[in-house]
């Protein structure tokens, strides 16, 4: 049965993902056409961003009003930490730290969001009871945001007429889409999300995120970076069946490229590991022929709804 968390949250809502340095919207109108504009961000600052949006929102030919706001690793960095068991009050600071750390913002903690998935998925924000969830936890995946940049972006947003609904993490909604596909599985799911600039590898079991990778370079242009992240997916197949005890890795899900380039990927990530379940998304259909496809696929992810890709 499908779960409900799988649900888009509102397939109407445009999608506005922030990269390092571009912007990107994407939609669907009422005939189910793709609407994508992008642009390049003029500068470092939130006004930047939020200019370079509107002009991403209008070469789209979208409407102004409320978007689903999908941030990039570049403003949203992620690690997967091993953390003691600590007091709630000890627990919390810890992560905020360490929080600061990837933002390189350690003397200004006040300005370090934070959200933490523990081993079983539930979102910790701070000020969040994490109490009993907390209990025999030792690893956290922690992703970091500035709060000041966040603010300002937002209220550049707003001067342009574009409203936030909901504020998430590009990569994990690909990761919350990988294990809607596969929730009924017994055995652990690697999801790899091929990006312009890199590609990322989570191994997820359940709703919990077991591994981290992340491969730098253009998977399209690179051979090199193509077989790192082959190399990559059979280290982390490899690494959780010692871990598991031999429970294994049962299917990889592969995300962001147009239909044909996955197919090759497949074939190699198919003899380099045998015996496991490969899909990709897109499905590769006659009827779409965009070769954009993949990147589409990427940003409708922000509409999945689920306790690993949780609001920020």
């Amino acid at each position: 049965m499908e779960s409900p968390s799988a649900t888009p949250a509102s397939p109407a809502s445009p999608v506005l993902r922030i990269g390092p340095g571009t912007v990107e919207w994407y939609e669907r109108d009422p005939s189910g056409a793709h609407l994508y504009g992008r642009a390049d961000v003029e500068g470092s600052d939130p006004a930047s961003f939020a200019e370079a949006a509107d002009r991403a929102r209008a070469e789209a030919g979208g409407t102004r009003g409320a978007c689903l706001l999908s941030l990039d690793a570049h403003l949203l960095p992620e690690r997967l930490l091993p953390i003691p068991n600590l007091p709630e009050k000890e627990l919390t600071a810890v992560l905020r730290r360490k929080a600061a750390l990837l933002l390189g913002a350690e003397e200004n903690l006040s300005n370090v969001f934070f959200l933490a998935l523990g081993s079983g998925g539930s979102g910790e924000k701070e000020g969040m009871p994490v109490g009993e969830r907390r209990k025999n936890r030792q690893d956290w995946f922690l992703i970091a945001l500035d709060g000041s940049f966040l603010s300002e972006l937002r209220d550049g947003l707003r001067r342009h007429g574009l409203r936030v609904r909901r504020i998430l993490s590009a990569s994990l909604a690909q990761v919350a889409f990988a294990y809607e596909e596969f929730r009924d599985s017994e055995k652990a799911v690697l999801s790899i999300q091929v990006d312009e600039n890199h590609t990322t590898l989570h191994l997820i079991h359940g709703e919990r995120i077991l591994i981290l990778d992340r491969i730098d370079g253009d998977l399209l242009i690179s051979t090199a970076v193509s077989s790192a992240v082959v190399q990559a997916a059979r280290n982390c197949v490899s690494s959780w069946r010692k871990r598991s005890r031999g429970e294994g890795v049962g299917a990889v899900v592969l995300q962001g490229l147009a239909p044909e380039r996955s197919e090759l990927l497949l074939q190699t990530l198919g003899g380099m590991l045998p015996g496991l379940e490969l899909r990709a998304w897109p499905v590769h259909e006659e009827s779409e022929t965009d070769p954009r496809a993949g990147r589409f696929h990427a940003l409708s992810c922000a509409h999945v709804r689920s306790n690993l890709n949780p609001d920020l």
